[in-house]
């Protein structure tokens, strides 16, 4: 990849309290072509804080974090008034209906069963980062 297409690529921040998942996410994103992990924390406090630094494309949340949940930083995401949004994918075991509800009514594009669907959001994915270079690239940005 040379670095003009790497300053292009879709920016991933991870949100995941479990380590060893975080690891498993972490290198199946960066095997998707156009797609970089520009970050990850395990704990609210901390995503929110560095998805505000960092900006990201897109963010993947679970539920339930170290010293919070994700509900929060989806609101903490939505309720930023400066600059775009990322592209909220949720990614958890806790696939209640009303989890599920609640993330779409605060922002979220995205919801998956981390345990059964965990390739359909790396295929979404792709399929982002692949329309994201597709873009940039027909309008030479």
């Amino acid at each position: 990849m040379t670095s003009s297409t790497s300053r292009r690529a879709l920016s991933i921040f991870i949100v995941e309290d479990a380590l060893p998942v975080r690891q498993a996410m972490r290198a199946a994103f960066e095997g998707i072509a156009g797609a970089r992990v520009i970050g990850e924390a395990e704990d609210a406090t901390r995503a929110t804080r560095l998805i505000r630094d960092l900006r990201p494309d897109l963010v993947t949340l679970d539920v339930r974090l170290k010293d919070g949940y994700g509900i929060d930083v989806l609101r903490a995401i939505e309720a930023r008034r400066e600059g775009p949004h990322p592209l909220v994918m949720v990614l958890t075991n806790h696939v209640d209906a009303h989890v599920r509800d609640a993330c779409f009514q605060l922002g979220a594009a995205h919801f998956f069963d981390k345990a059964t669907e965990f390739r359909l959001a790396c295929d979404v994915i792709a399929q982002v980062a692949a329309g994201r270079l597709h873009h940039e690239r027909r309008h030479g940005s």
